[in-house]
C-alpha cells in the first residue's frame, strides 16, 4: 500500500507542471467604442507561451460556443450566419507573453472578445480562458 502512495505522489509531481494552469488577460484601449472605431486590444499570458493565442470577437447576443467552435473549426454544425454573429481578431505576437490587435464593431451593443481555452485548438470549456465585454455605442 505505501509503495502505491508513494507511485501516486510521484506520479502527480510529475504530471503537475502539464496541468499548470497561467491568466491570461485581455485590454482594450476603450471599453466603450463607438460603431467603426479602432480599438487595439492586448492579450497577455504570465508566461511565454510555445505557441500563439487566438481572440474571438461574438456579437451582441450570440451564441459564445457555437461562434466561437465555428471559426475555430470545432463543430460539425457550423454557425451558418457566422459573417454576421462573429469573427476572428488578427493577433501579432509582440512578446513572448504578448500579442496586439485592432478590430472594428460593425453593430451597437455588448461585444464579447474570448481567448479561447485550449488555445492551440481552440475550444471554448466553458466560456473561455479570457473575456472582456465592449458597450459598443
Amino acid at each position: 500500500m505505501k509503495a502505491l502512495a508513494a507511485a501516486g505522489i510521484v506520479a502527480l509531481t510529475l504530471c503537475a507542471p502539464a496541468l499548470a494552469k497561467f491568466q491570461i488577460s485581455v485590454a482594450a484601449t476603450d471599453t466603450t467604442p463607438a460603431v467603426g472605431q479602432r480599438v487595439i486590444v492586448i492579450v497577455r499570458s504570465e508566461r511565454k507561451l510555445d505557441y500563439n493565442l487566438r481572440l474571438i470577437a461574438v456579437a451582441p447576443g450570440k451564441d459564445i460556443f457555437r461562434v466561437v467552435a465555428t471559426i475555430t473549426g470545432d463543430t460539425s454544425h457550423p454557425d451558418p450566419s457566422i459573417a454576421r454573429n462573429g469573427f476572428e481578431v488578427h493577433l501579432l505576437r509582440t512578446a513572448p507573453n504578448r500579442w496586439r490587435g485592432m478590430v472594428r464593431f460593425w453593430s451597437t451593443g455588448r461585444w464579447l472578445l474570448v481567448v479561447p481555452n485550449w488555445a492551440a485548438t481552440g475550444i471554448v470549456i466553458p466560456a473561455g480562458v479570457a473575456r472582456l465585454t465592449l458597450a459598443v455605442r
